[in-house]
C-alpha cells in the first residue's frame, strides 16, 4: 500500500476480464507522470533506464496500436498536423547528426 498504491491506481471499475492499466498485460500506471517524477527525484531515472524501458514495451505498444487502427487514424487526423513541424525539425537534426543519419 502507502506511495506506491497511489501512484498505481486503485483499480476501480476495473472488471475480472479488464485487465489493470499497471499489469502486467502491457499497460501503463494511471499516473505515469508521478511515477517519472518519483523516479527522477530518487536518481533512478536515466536516459539508459527510459530507453530500456521503451525497447522493452515498443512490441506491446505495436501490438495495441495494430489491433485499433480506426482509433491510431482518428487519433493522428486531429494531432499530426500540430505534430508536423516537430517532425520536421526533428529530421532535420537527426540528418545532420553523426550516426543518425
Amino acid at each position: 500500500k502507502g506511495a506506491w498504491k497511489g501512484m498505481w491506481g486503485n483499480g476501480k471499475g476495473w472488471g475480472k476480464d479488464k485487465p489493470h492499466p499497471g499489469g502486467r498485460d502491457g499497460g501503463i500506471p494511471r499516473r505515469p507522470l508521478r511515477v517519472l517524477l518519483h523516479l527522477r527525484s530518487t536518481g533512478m531515472l536515466s536516459g539508459v533506464s527510459v530507453a530500456s524501458f521503451a525497447v522493452h514495451k515498443l512490441p506491446t505498444w505495436i501490438s495495441k496500436l495494430a489491433d485499433n487502427l480506426a482509433a491510431v487514424d482518428r487519433k493522428l487526423t486531429r494531432v499530426l498536423p500540430v505534430l508536423q513541424p516537430a517532425l520536421e525539425g526533428l529530421s532535420k537534426l537527426v540528418a545532420c547528426t553523426p550516426g543518425l543519419e
